[in-house]
């Protein structure tokens, strides 16, 4: 598997239609990796890795914990892809399925068809408290976030460890008025590559789907056995059957 090495510059990822994201993490549903559809991490966690000095974006790496949960970890990257930034690596604070209830699930447009979800906004909705208050997810040990992103490299050896997208498209989605954080989507391109997208919520755990999607970051590949493996941009494809 062919690996190579590239600058980053902040503005990788772009911009995807609702539509396509749609088709894409409906594909994912075919074919899954485990039961969680997404993952939540508050603007708090995001914003703090992004504020670390030549931080040009966030690698968002698959995972699998201790139990054998989909998880994933995150962290900031330099230009030049060489290594981890510092010491703050980020874990999710909320998973869908199980930390999101009928009325929130239903509002995740991501997890409907178009028309489902055309439908769905015309009915009106019930007032509720808050879901998200942008405090979600915490930092967790350079040593268990390599652990866990060795568990998925071993049981998924043909698969994109991660993606990197740009500080540019992550602080647009967060600069969105009403937005919590990001949540993280897993998906399937009309290729067959696995891949991920991102997308704001706001504190009722709705997706700010008439802003900014996120996609197409970097697929990332890392070093088998390290405690802290050092990213490298892989331009292979990870195919949904791998």
């Amino acid at each position: 598997m062919p690996i190579t090495t590239q600058l980053f510059t902040g503005a990788e990822g772009s911009a995807l239609k609702l539509g396509t994201a749609q088709a894409a993490t409906q594909a994912y549903r075919q074919n899954p990796l485990g039961k969680t559809k997404a993952l939540f991490v508050g603007f708090e966690v995001v914003r703090t890795i992004l504020a670390q000095p030549d931080c040009v974006g966030m690698i968002f790496y698959h995972a699998y914990n201790e139990d054998g949960n989909l998880r994933f970890v995150t962290t900031g990257c330099t230009e030049t892809s060489a290594g981890w930034l510092g010491d703050l690596i980020g874990d999710y604070g909320k998973g869908c399925p199980p930390d999101c209830d009928f009325y929130n699930e239903a509002g995740l447009s991501l997890l409907m068809t178009e028309a489902e979800y055309d439908a769905f906004q015309r009915q009106p909705l019930k007032p509720k408290a808050p879901h998200f208050t942008g405090a979600e997810g915490g930092f967790i040990s350079a040593a268990t976030a390599g652990a866990w992103v060795n568990n998925f490299q071993r049981a998924h050896p043909g698969v994109a460890q991660g993606f990197f997208f740009g500080r540019q498209l992550i602080e647009q989605i967060l600069a969105q008025p009403t937005c919590m954080g990001v949540r993280q989507y897993y998906c399937v391109a009309p290729d067959g590559t696995r891949s991920m997208l991102l997308v704001g919520s706001n504190a009722a755990g709705m997706d700010l789907t008439q802003g900014l999607i996120a996609g197409e970051g970097i697929p990332v590949q890392t070093s088998l056995g390290t405690a802290v493996p050092a990213p490298m941009v892989g331009k292979h494809k990870s195919k949904a059957h791998a």
